[in-house]
């Protein structure tokens, strides 16, 4: 009796061992970034805000301009915002009420592994909805998720995709 519950123990202890094992082996990194718009109804303007993480978003501007890149230390703040502009221009559209949106960068900072990049764009006082195509990271990380969060007159709505999908829209009420 003690025999086969000592057998059954150890067995138990094998098998959550080599469990352990190969959750261990088989991690792999999470690969996201947020993007989040809200609409001022009374400034008539979208701000956006792109979070990303820092290592990632480096290597992809690495690769993009053979340069180097270091948004954390960097000198060069002005050809920084200048690479990271022109990556999310090829990267985010916005269209609200069917009509694209030309934004502008505002700029960026570090927050621990990540990057804040600050847009802004003009906007209709009246938003019904929000269309977006974002292949964020796409390019060099086939694991990319891309979250977008939309706030317009108070009504929050928030979705997820994951490449190859690219496209999200939200509908507003008409009030």
């Amino acid at each position: 009796m003690f025999n086969a519950v000592l057998k059954k123990r150890l067995f138990v202890f094998v098998s959550l061992l080599t469990i352990a094992a190969f959750c261990i082996s088989a991690r792999h990194p999470f690969y996201l970034s947020v993007t989040t718009i809200k609409h001022s109804s009374k400034d008539k303007t979208l701000s956006v805000t792109c979070k990303l993480f820092t290592n990632d978003f480096e290597d992809a501007l690495r690769k993009i301009y053979k340069a180097k890149v270091d948004l954390i230390n960097g000198t060069n703040r002005q050809e920084q915002e200048q690479w990271i502009m022109g990556y999310l221009k090829t990267h985010l559209s916005i269209k609200v009420n069917g009509r694209a949106i030309t934004y502008k960068m505002l700029g960026f900072e570090q927050e621990t592994d990540a990057v804040w990049c600050y847009l802004e764009a003009s906007a209709p006082d009246k938003i019904k909805a929000v269309e977006l195509e974002n292949t964020i990271l796409y390019d060099f990380i086939k694991e990319q998720v891309n979250i977008c969060q939309v706030e317009v007159s108070g009504v929050q709505k928030s979705a997820k995709v994951s490449a190859p999908e690219k496209s999200m829209s939200f509908l507003f009420d008409k009030k």
